[in-house]
């Protein structure tokens, strides 16, 4: 059972805007408005919450679930959004959260994905499988 909060995403904002409004300690040099560019505008509420399959799994897999559930994984302003109740609960506080919904195709690396942790922002990898640990930022559709 996962549990979904109501966030409000305000896509009148850069990325360079809301990466200074939220309190991240760090965020990974890769994480930049060429490579994760905000779609649409406006403000609109979402309801949001992170999925954990406690086993190994890959990116597709996980996409696939959430659909059959009625999610879609989350875009990087969306997981921005979320950052803040992510940091105050006791879990997910802890864990790392993925946003499958914002890809950059890298010249070398290939798919990298933004991931909320400790505070921080970074980029993971979409190839290659996630541990069981992993969550998964996704919102209702």
């Amino acid at each position: 059972v996962m549990e979904l909060f109501t966030v409000e995403v305000n896509r009148e904002l850069t990325l360079k805007e809301m990466l200074e409004i939220y309190p991240f300690e760090r965020v990974h040099y890769n994480i930049t408005p060429q490579h994760f560019p905000i779609i649409g505008r406006g403000r609109t509420l979402i309801s949001i919450g992170a999925l954990n399959f406690g086993k190994k799994i890959i990116s597709a897999e996980v996409e696939n679930t959430m659909r059959i559930l009625g999610y879609r994984p989350a875009k990087i302003e969306e997981l921005i959004a979320f950052s803040e109740i992510c940091f105050k609960d006791k879990v997910l506080r802890q864990a790392s959260v993925a946003a499958l919904g914002s890809i950059w195709e890298t010249p070398s690396r290939g798919k990298c994905l933004p991931c909320l942790y400790d505070k921080s922002l970074y980029e993971s990898y979409y190839e290659g499988g996630w541990s069981p640990e992993q969550y998964f930022a996704c919102v209702a559709e």
